[in-house]
């Protein structure tokens, strides 16, 4: 990218940044503002997909060719239309774009930038979001309050239930609950209503919502326009009529069921009102007749000659595509509320840092081409005093280390290790290059069904919202850990933890075989179920600053966190030794967990236990 272009060292001062200045009249022949002071100059920010490198296009950048991505060419000429439209007596638009604005092929400089990119966005004037959807999207609307409107419109007004037409005759036939968003007496009618809702899972499925770096680009500034098609949407009030489509879609999802089960009677006409969803259901369940849609439309098919097994088909596809419509809800709905919760809190707090840990949680639901970046896009946001740089020469599992010693030393706790406990174990690492047991793996996306999660749900572990209540075996301590360098000379990849030996696994007990843990008996005679890879031998520890009790296995000198561990204590005497008194609720509900409940914390306070360090890989 850019190869033969001849970027100009940036100052080394903090706030100094490029800008481009665009060409306004179309031609393509923008400037490089190589020098500007971010605080100082009024400018706006650019947010948009990056796409793939494969497919790029010439433009110019002070009178020499520069290459950059479609995306950005098609960005580029949006926010063009868009100033001209809205600001016709302004002939100057200073824009930072990352792609253009950043040497990439400097990778101190890059790093340099990319740690500012935070404050590049809080001090620009606003964020320019280009949002790639399909151009039907936006056809035929003049403007955004055209758009918005007619959209609104579509949803109210079709509350009413259909006494006339097609729809209203499939309900008659059918018997159907009269409970659906179909307003119309006719077909056009209908056509407008699964119109809107296109165009809103056209919206809600661009592929900007899932990028790591959009928090960062849309929290920054006050101001945010998306730009759909050549419709300039403030932020606000997309999310707005956004909130509006969402607290609708059961209705959405009604109709366009009953829609899929009116085609046999409906014939080819129904064809038109299907909505996206609907007709690419029929298209991959029909390829198995080798008739297309198109073709069957073209000789006039009335699409009666469907068999049985092709109906199923389509219903059950039809289904897993309002499923996945839903969950593309999910990243929508968080990044604009997200944005309008931070609006509040700036009017207390001048600069309203998001915890890290919680950052992390979002970025493995993110996409990122350069995997780092999962990481580093949500730097900008996080509060300060971390202490991490940005290198792009480092190992993802260097940099997830890296973050993981910077929370617990700015929380001083290590609850982050029930993270941890869910990194996928199959993911294939580089034998040199391993994550060490107490580092959370956030490159993977989060699943909500896990076979790790579904072991906590088994032993009744209260992180699985059971009744007991939050454990709290070292809630009120601090961790003391230290990092150092493993057997490979790698910094920080060795935790060096304070902690209470709690207990070792003795003797193993029967299990089922189907049984997502192991249940074994402790050398204190308490019962212990924990993760099913756990063998007699195996320790429990409470470790300072961690909630939870784990499992771990020592090899030589080094410990190996295995998972979270139950401990259930049936013997009375344990209730004095190791957690005083227990709530009288949860005695008499089941088996004091008396490890969990902080008895060995009090056992230390009181000068009846002593703390050992150890040395966790």
């Amino acid at each position: 990218m850019a190869s033969n272009f001849a970027y100009e060292s940036l100052h080394s001062t903090p706030d100094v940044i490029r800008l481009l200045e665009v060409d306004l009249s179309g031609s393509n022949q923008h400037k490089l503002v190589r020098q500007a002071n971010m605080r100082s100059t009024k400018y706006l920010a650019l947010s948009y997909t990056w796409g793939t490198s494969s497919n790029q296009v010439n433009t110019s950048l002070n009178f020499q060719q520069f290459l950059i991505n479609t995306n950005l060419s098609k960005a580029l000429e949006s926010v063009r239309q868009h100033w001209i439209r809205h600001y016709p007596r302004r002939d100057v638009l200073l824009l930072w774009v990352d792609q253009i604005c950043i040497n990439q092929k400097d990778e101190v400089e890059k790093g340099h930038q990319v740690s500012m990119m935070g404050d590049i966005y809080r001090c620009a004037h606003q964020t320019l979001v280009w949002l790639p959807v399909p151009a039907s999207v936006a056809g035929g609307f003049q403007d955004w309050q055209t758009w918005r409107s007619w959209h609104q419109n579509q949803l109210t007004t079709s509350q009413a239930i259909v006494t006339q037409g097609p729809v209203a005759q499939t309900e008659m036939a059918y018997g159907l609950d009269a409970d659906y968003p179909v307003g119309s007496d006719s077909d056009s009618r209908d056509r407008e209503l699964m119109m809107a809702w296109n165009h809103i899972h056209d919206i809600i499925a661009s592929p900007w919502w899932e990028r790591a770096w959009i928090y960062q680009e849309i929290m920054g500034p006050d101001h945010a326009t998306f730009l759909i098609g050549h419709v300039s949407a403030p932020w606000e009030e997309l999310y707005k009529l956004l909130q509006l489509f969402f607290s609708q879609r059961h209705r959405h999802g009604d109709f366009c069921a009953r829609l899929v089960r009116t085609l046999r009677s409906q014939g080819s006409g129904c064809m038109i009102r299907l909505p996206n969803c609907c007709g690419s259901c029929l298209d991959e369940c029909r390829m198995c007749t080798g008739e297309s849609r198109d073709a069957a439309s073209r000789s006039g098919s009335d699409w009666d000659g469907f068999a049985p097994e092709i109906w199923r088909a389509v219903a059950r596809r039809h289904s897993e595509r309002l499923l996945e419509a839903e969950a593309l809800w999910k990243p929508t709905n968080f990044v604009l509320q997200s944005k309008k919760e931070l609006q509040e809190r700036k009017k207390s707090v001048p600069v309203p840092y998001l915890s890290l840990l919680q950052l992390m949680g979002h970025s493995r639901n993110c996409k990122a081409s350069v995997p780092l970046d999962k990481v580093y896009a949500f730097l900008g946001l996080a509060e300060p005093g971390h202490g991490i740089q940005v290198d792009y020469s480092k190992t993802a599992n260097s940099v997830l280390a890296e973050v993981a010693r910077a929370i617990i030393l700015k929380q001083e706790r290590l609850d982050i290790l029930e993270i941890a406990m869910q990194n996928d174990r199959s993911r294939v690492q580089s034998p040199t290059d391993q994550l060490p047991s107490w580092v959370p793996d956030w490159s993977v996306k989060d699943d909500a069904d896990t076979e790790y999660k579904t072991f906590l749900e088994d032993i009744r572990y209260d992180s699985m919202n059971y009744s007991l209540g939050a454990s709290r075996a070292s809630q009120i301590r601090k961790a003391v850990a230290s990092f150092h360098a493993d057997s490979y000379g790698r910094p920080h990849r060795i935790l060096r933890a304070r902690g209470i030996l709690a207990d070792c696994l003795m003797r193993a007990k029967p299990n089922a075989t189907t049984s997502s843990f192991s249940h074994f008996v402790g050398e204190s005679g308490a019962e212990i179920k924990t993760i099913l890879n756990a063998r007699i031998g195996d320790e429990v520890w409470v470790l300072l600053g961690c909630n939870d009790p784990f499992t771990l296995r020592k090899d030589g000198g080094l410990y190996t966190i295995l998972g979270h561990a139950m401990v259930l204590e049936r013997n009375p005497m344990f209730e004095d030794v190791l957690s005083g008194t227990l709530n009288e609720r949860v005695q008499a509900a089941r088996e004091a967990q008396h490890i969990r409940d902080g008895g060995l914390i009090e056992r230390l306070e009181r000068g009846e236990a002593a703390t050992t360090d150890i040395m966790i890989s």
